[in-house]
């Protein structure tokens, strides 16, 4: 079978994805510029891998994450997905031009942050897919130790977020969207996440304490690009500044979302309506965060030079010591 024909079937079923996502993987040399590292592994020894795409030392470079959560399986799907469609032309809308984001930007996508805990939902899901908020696969949120990823960002106890940590750092990114499904209240379904919990999405970006002012700019306006797209191409409703707060809010970087602005690297946390869905509404899902992921990459082909002068922010003045 075709890598295309994979990827396009995985765009619109869940079992699919399961079936093909190694593969996927696998093949992403094939793509023209994208290159498969390995950044360490998981618990269980399963291999923590990144895809990236290079278009030079003088471009800004956006980092992808997901899988924080084994159970929010369509943010994984679209973040291992993002490179096909990106290099098979094949956006949400026309409007994003795959061709200037691969020119312009370096591009590193860490699709699957927790594969231990995406494995116990793998057979979660093989025992039971019947879309509703009792069945969550909730084990499989957490990884082999029953620790969740996203609230070990103070004390990096687990390996997975050690390492994750340790790529962030090298790599040095001049952004960051980190993508999770949520779980809806109770009835969700059968009723919709918009009837009990009012939205289908939520967008958090970073307004708190302590984070620079040209940080907490640069997240409020993709933040905002972000949810435009999202509400005008794929009609989901969408809630921002989830996790709120603001100036005087002081948020301890216990998660991802509130540890990276610390390190003056501005971010935005993507959620979609998703955890016990299983196959439910699985391709506008996946499509929800392709959209937000290109909405994100082509601001920053828009925004380059604001971008770098983040970073330009971070080098120390000279020091006299005399």
């Amino acid at each position: 079978m075709s890598i295309l024909k994979m990827y396009n079937e995985s765009r619109v079923s869940l079992s699919k994805y399961i079936e093909y996502r190694e593969k996927l993987v696998e093949n992403i040399k094939q793509l023209n510029n994208w290159n498969l590292g390995i950044y360490g592994e998981s618990t269980e020894g399963r291999e923590l891998y990144y895809l990236r795409h290079q278009a030079g030392k003088d471009k800004p470079t956006i980092m992808i994450v997901a899988g924080f959560h084994g159970s929010e399986p369509a943010s994984i799907a679209a973040a291992t997905l993002l490179p096909y469609s990106l290099e098979y032309n094949d956006p949400i809308t026309p409007y994003y031009r795959p061709d200037e984001i691969l020119e312009n930007l370096n591009i590193v996508i860490v699709p699957l942050i927790n594969p231990d805990g995406f494995n116990k939902y793998i057979e979660c899901y093989k025992r039971n897919n019947e879309p509703s908020w009792k069945n969550t696969c909730i084990l499989a949120r957490f990884n082999a130790n029953m620790k969740d990823l996203n609230r070990d960002w103070v004390y990096l106890e687990e390996k997975e977020t050690r390492y994750l940590h340790l790529l962030i750092n090298k790599i040095n990114p001049h952004f960051i969207s980190d993508h999770h499904e949520f779980l809806a209240a109770k009835e969700s379904p059968p009723k919709w996440a918009i009837e009990t919990e009012g939205f289908m999405a939520t967008l958090t970006d970073n307004p708190y304490m302590l984070i620079r002012d040209d940080l907490v700019e640069v997240s409020a306006e993709i933040m905002n690009e972000t949810g435009y797209s999202i509400e005008k191409i794929t009609g989901w409703k969408t809630k921002y500044r989830h996790f709120g707060g603001g100036k005087r809010t002081a948020l301890p970087p216990y998660v991802l979302g509130s540890h990276v602005p610390l390190e003056n690297i501005p971010k935005l946390l993507v959620e979609t309506w998703g955890v016990g869905l299983h196959d439910y509404l699985w391709d506008e899902r996946v499509n929800v965060h392709l959209t937000a992921m290109y909405s994100i990459l082509y601001y920053a082909v828009k925004n380059a030079e604001k971008l770098l002068e983040i970073k330009k922010r971070d080098d120390p003045p000279p020091y006299d010591f005399e």
